[in-house]
């Protein structure tokens, strides 16, 4: 989250996110990232903020939009 947040509104990449996750986790899977995003996306729906998907570069933190 805190790659997202300080990146708010911009792309961060998929390979950013795996290499700060690898630092965090013990065991990192293929799938851990989108384990975590999907997390995420649940948690940020009560304050209106949403992950997009950037296909083919990641993800990017943005106000829901109406």
């Amino acid at each position: 989250m805190a790659l997202l947040v300080e990146r708010f509104g911009e792309v961060v990449y998929r390979n950013e996110l795996t290499n700060y996750l690898a630092t965090q986790v013990t065991t990192l899977t293929r799938n851990s990232l989108d384990l975590h995003i999907m997390r995420l996306r649940r948690r940020l729906q009560s304050i209106d903020l949403s992950i997009r998907t950037a296909w083919g570069r990641g993800y990017i933190l943005e106000a829901m939009r109406s």
